[in-house]
């Protein structure tokens, strides 16, 4: 392949596919045709932090629960967090709640399923697009979800999965600059279209979950996803 071909179909196209909301609204941009990705910046209250991150240290071994979207959102904490503070419980439920309201708003016929889950491995480590409609993610305590602009990303290497190549290496090779990576902080909303979207000439936004098992850290983080 020559290089005028592997700088156009390799990484990616041209036209931006990633975009910042501030605010609930904005995030309807993600509906676009040439975007996979948004991040919605959110600043969350220091102490609203503090008491997540203790939270989370305070739940242990990884666990997870799930709702469907006929289910009250203070259902994943009676099942996940029955030792949080009640002012703490309360924020976070209605926030889950709010999440929901919004993401619901983006495809009003379909279902929605939340999963509130304490991450402590280094599940989807490998930088890969979902085959899903379309996904939104908040990091509440701990590293946020890491994803990568289309220009920056080697398709080619994303769909080759050679086992025997190590993960460190499969993943410098879809992302050739490591400088490229963004990074979410805890309370931001990453919107990510997946490969299941339809015709949409971005492709499946390209993400993964920070590695944290060598450093012993945790993750409490919400996903949203339409059934």
């Amino acid at each position: 392949m020559n290089g005028t071909a592997s700088s156009t179909t390799l990484l990616g196209r041209r036209r931006k596919s990633f975009f910042t909301a501030g605010s609930p609204a904005a995030v309807r941009r993600i509906l676009e045709g040439h975007t996979n990705a948004c991040r919605w910046r959110r600043a969350l209250a220091p102490e609203v932090l503090v008491g997540l991150s203790a939270l989370t240290e305070a739940l242990g071994q990884a666990r997870a629960a799930q709702i469907a979207d006929d289910g009250p959102a203070a259902g994943l904490l009676d099942e996940l967090t029955l030792a949080a503070p009640p002012k703490l419980a309360a924020w976070l439920a209605h926030d889950i709640e709010k999440l929901r309201v919004v993401f619901r708003t983006l495809d009003a016929s379909a279902r929605t399923v939340a999963r509130l889950e304490v991450v402590t491995t280094d599940k989807c480590r490998r930088f890969h697009a979902d085959y899903k409609t379309l996904r939104a993610v908040c990091t509440y305590a701990g590293p946020g979800t890491e994803w990568v602009e289309n220009t920056k990303v080697d398709r080619v290497a994303l769909v080759d999965r050679c086992e025997r190549t190590p993960m460190n290496v499969q993943n410098e090779r879809i992302v050739p600059d490591r400088g490229a990576v963004q990074h979410a902080s805890p309370g931001d909303v990453i919107l990510l279209k997946g490969d299941g979207f339809g015709e949409h000439p971005a492709g499946g936004a390209v993400h993964r979950s920070p590695p944290i098992e060598a450093a012993r850290l945790k993750r409490l983080v919400l996903t949203l996803d339409f059934l």
